[in-house]
């Protein structure tokens, strides 16, 4: 991969920068726009890009001719927009975009452009994946002024170190396409076999709750239940048949109404069971929409009391998050997708709930009224039984038909009773039959984990010999440590877990800023990367390293001048060693160099009279200091109102 030429557009002019395979170096005083050169160059080809204010501004477009591949493209992207107009060699033109959409993604066409595979990542915190793309291999060989001396490859960003280490494999070759894939199917199945396990453990609290049989105990239950009814029947047939006999005269008219009565009675009886049963629904109902309706109202008050709130760090661990590289539409402190919540969107929740509550209010009352009707049935009923009794009573063998007839109404309750809780038993039977079904769902699901547990291990397995290539890297950055003179070095090495530097066996978190620690080991191990993966065509790292600020924390004394002038004579190395390799440097100035190395480096100076943008007079430094400083209060404020 080679950068050709870079063109910045304004309304003033075109600003042409040249490079060239080997070293180049832009140089230039503060604010003069070396990083912004830089930060473009990863815009053009649709990646996030820091960019001075006083350049953004005035900046209009940009295009740079690269080679990637075996492609000669010709790449340009207008500002503020998020397509890419690309155009090859041949004359053939066509549209990227540098984010999810219809038109091809640019982080996924330049890994197929250099035959990087396309790897997916699963999902943190949600189900499906996400591609790695060419940005995030671009982490390996592009080390902005921002993470000099604070981070290696964006491993301090949770979000960015996950990627990172997936990058580094798939460089590697310490795993592949199908490594991958078992992991997001894993991942998929744990989520999967997890939701059953929440749906059977809330149908068995629901069992248990409403003190339901247990399933090994519902046909015991059934065939007792069936059996109290045979004999409430029988009893009640008992009961009409020995009443009949207490009759004195023809009567049947009489026992017929009485035979009618009883039998309405019973059905109302059975049509109150179920009035209240859906009258209690209705109630539960209602009340469950009132909560919804309560939880709904405090969330949207609650989203709209913080939703003009920005962090510039994490409120945890206090960690800046300016430079921190979002997708657009995710969350900068947990970047997970951010849907944008609109108040019309809560009020036509809450409008839906209001409706729904005025639709189970209505069915409440519905209910409510058949309750009383049918309560008012049953008293009517009641009396014209009493009224009927009392007859039987005048012409009949009371002390034969008045227990008949109690024994009756007793059976009737009884029987009733028994097939109110023959149909609980058919519902607990469908509730123990979806809990088994979804048991059975985990212990499938749990299997297939076990499975593609057991297939990953065989396939690490398949690539260990590769982990290899951890220590050879490391005996590489070893040596590049020991060339830059670190203070106090005695070995270092690239842990084999996060596959971050270590000097004396003290992470890369440990070393102190003071003194250039973390810069040295920084720049060492990105010269490290670029060495070895450009050694072996088996390798997928593009051949370009881009190194910004790499003398930052280094003082003026004779230690820190002839620690930047070892830098340069190791990046020199490197470039003579691959001349295939293009390495592209933003530095302050140069520091004294030996005559050949100086010729070798193709120099780019930016100055104050003559800045990034040649056409747009520089504001000077004080000046581009504000701008940027009301930049970022402006983006603040600009954030907060479309949240508000």
């Amino acid at each position: 991969m080679q950068l050709h030429q870079l063109r910045l557009v304004t309304s003033s002019g075109t600003s042409t920068y040249t490079f060239r395979a080997g070293v180049n170096v832009v140089t230039g005083s503060y604010k003069t726009g070396k990083s912004s050169m830089l930060e473009l160059m990863k815009f053009v080809l649709g990646g996030n890009a820091q960019i001075m204010p006083a350049i953004e501004r005035n900046l209009q477009a940009a295009s740079l001719d690269l080679t990637i591949g075996n492609s000669r493209l010709t790449i340009t992207r207008v500002m503020g927009q998020n397509t890419l107009t690309v155009n090859d060699s041949d004359g053939v033109v066509e549209r990227w975009t540098a984010t999810q959409g219809s038109l091809p993604r640019a982080g996924i066409k330049y890994l197929e452009l250099l035959d990087i595979p396309v790897v997916r990542l699963s999902k943190k915190n949600d189900t499906g994946s996400e591609p790695l793309t060419f940005f995030d291999v671009m982490r390996m060989i592009y080390l902005p002024q921002s993470d000099v001396n604070r981070a290696v490859a964006g491993h301090t960003d949770t979000f960015v170190n996950r990627k990172r280490k997936a990058a580094f494999e798939l460089v590697y070759g310490l795993a592949d396409n199908r490594t991958r894939e078992l992991e997001v199917e894993f991942t998929d199945l744990e989520k999967r076999r997890d939701r059953s396990r929440v749906a059977a453990d809330a149908v068995r609290h629901f069992l248990v709750e409403v003190g339901a049989p247990g399933e090994d105990e519902l046909a015991p239950e059934e065939i007792r239940l069936r059996r109290d009814l045979a004999e409430a029947d029988d009893r009640l047939q008992a009961a009409r048949e020995n009443a009949s006999f207490s009759v004195i005269g023809d009567q049947k008219p009489l026992r017929d109404r009485i035979s009618e009565l009883r039998v309405l009675a019973g059905d109302f009886e059975a049509e109150r069971t179920a009035a209240y049963a859906a009258v209690e629904s209705g109630k539960s109902v209602l009340a469950q929409l009132d909560v919804d309706e309560r939880q709904l109202q405090r969330e949207t008050f609650a989203a709209q009391s913080i939703s003009g709130l920005e962090f510039s760090v994490c409120p945890r661990c206090l960690q800046g998050l300016d430079h921190r590289e979002v997708e657009p539409g995710h969350c900068l402190l947990c970047t997970q997708a951010q849907p944008i919540v609109k108040r019309k969107d809560a009020d036509q929740t809450l409008r839906r709930i209001k409706n729904q509550r005025e639709e189970a209010q209505s069915l409440l009352a519905e209910d409510s009224q058949r309750l009383a009707y049918i309560n008012q049935r049953l008293e009517d009923l009641r009396l014209q039984l009493d009224d009927a009794a009392g007859e039987l009573e005048r012409q009949a063998d009371s002390e034969r038909l008045f227990p008949s007839i109690d024994l009756a109404s007793v059976a009737a309750g009884d029987r009733e009773r028994a097939r109110a809780r023959l149909r609980d038993i058919e519902r607990f039977r469908d509730q123990w039959g979806h809990h088994e079904r979804q048991e059975l769902e985990v212990s499938r699901y749990q299997r297939r984990v076990d499975e593609n547990r057991a297939e990953q291990i065989r396939h690490r397995q398949e690539l260990e010999d590769r982990r290899q290539r951890i220590d050879v890297l490391g005996e590489i950055f070893d040596e590049e440590i020991r060339e830059l003179r670190f203070t106090g070095y005695e070995h270092a090495n690239i842990d084999t877990q996060s596959y971050l530097p270590a000097i004396n066996d003290d992470p890369f978190d440990k070393l102190s800023v003071s003194g250039a620690s973390k810069t040295l080991a920084n720049v060492a191990y990105y010269l490290a990367n670029a060495g070895y993966s450009n050694s072996d065509s088996d390798f997928l790292l593009p051949g370009l390293l881009i190194l910004d600020s790499p003398r930052t924390s280094l003082g003026d004394t004779p230690d820190d001048l002839a620690a930047g002038q070892r830098i340069y004579h190791r990046i020199d190395i490197l470039a003579m060693a691959y001349p295939n390799l293009q390495i592209i440097v933003a530095d302050n100035g140069l520091p004294q160099l030996h005559a050949d190395v100086r010729r070798r480096i193709n120099l780019i100076e930016l100055t104050i009279q003559r800045p990034l943008l040649q056409n747009v007079p520089h504001p000077g430094r004080e000046a581009a200091e504000l701008q940027e400083a009301q930049a970022a209060s402006s983006r603040r404020s600009s954030k907060r109102s479309r949240t508000g």
